[in-house]
């Protein structure tokens, strides 16, 4: 009598499983083509090995697989677009303009991620984005926007010249990310920052930590059952979210 239990709930188990990978892979064929994702994981193992950022990995498929993909994001499947124009036309659409609660957007967005980046398409991001759009209309239409972005670009080029000298090649890349944190910090903190500043050392150390996570900042988010061993990067978001308000209320 046990044996015949044990037989049918393995049976019915491997029946289960079964089920459900179909689906899965059935469910695929409703999307734009991608690369073949695992079932709980989906593509989370692609963002193995990128050196610099995430992005390289989504870079990679995009080279393969053409502008609009499909990468699973443990068994949640997420449409890429990397054409400007075929984004404008999708996301002038309702349909196509809301997006999931995320326990990312929870910990590190105002208001558990209910904010204007992480809410979904309804009458309150409708509202938040009428504000924003108000916001940015003002201000870009101010003195005070040229003025901001003219100091914070001068000091950067000071800086430069007199590090890398003159009449001297080198790499600008991180020169020009460092001059574009300053301006956007310097626009959302009302406050001139320069490279040399240790609030600025400390907000871009934070926004670093979020790329040396990478894909297990993924794991984390799509496959649940990994929150558990990786509970150590979990705290460490909820540290930088900590970090982040103490800046925002200095």
């Amino acid at each position: 009598m046990f044996q015949t239990v044990i037989t049918v709930l393995f049976t019915t188990t491997i029946v289960y499983i079964t089920y459900r990978i179909f689906r899965f892979y059935e469910r695929r064929k409703r999307y734009p083509k991608g690369p073949i994702p695992l079932p709980l994981i989906g593509n989370i193992l692609l963002f193995r090995g990128h050196k610099t950022h995430p992005l390289e990995s989504l870079l990679s498929v995009r080279a393969q697989y053409g502008p609009v993909y499909t990468f699973y994001m443990g068994n949640d499947p997420f449409v890429f677009i990397h054409d400007v124009k075929i984004a404008k036309q999708l996301f002038s659409r309702t349909a196509f303009c809301g997006r999931q609660s995320t326990l990312i957007g929870k910990q590190i967005c105002s208001d558990g991620g209910s904010d204007i980046i992480f809410t979904d398409y309804g009458q309150g991001w409708q509202s938040l984005s009428n504000v924003f759009k108000l916001a940015v209309r003002k201000y870009w239409t101010s003195n005070h926007m040229n003025g901001t972005v003219r100091q914070v670009v001068d000091t950067a080029v000071r800086e430069m010249i007199a590090e890398e000298g003159v009449g001297r090649p080198f790499d600008p890349k991180d020169r020009i990310e460092v001059a574009f944190y300053c301006v956007v910090m310097s626009i959302a903190f009302g406050r001139i920052f320069t490279s040399k500043d240790p609030e600025y050392r400390r907000l871009h150390d934070i926004t670093n930590v979020f790329f040396q996570l990478g894909d297990k900042l993924a794991l984390i988010e799509f496959v649940p059952i990994l929150r558990v061993p990786l509970f150590q990067y979990e705290r460490l978001i909820s540290h930088v979210r900590v970090l982040v308000g103490q800046e925002l209320h200095n």
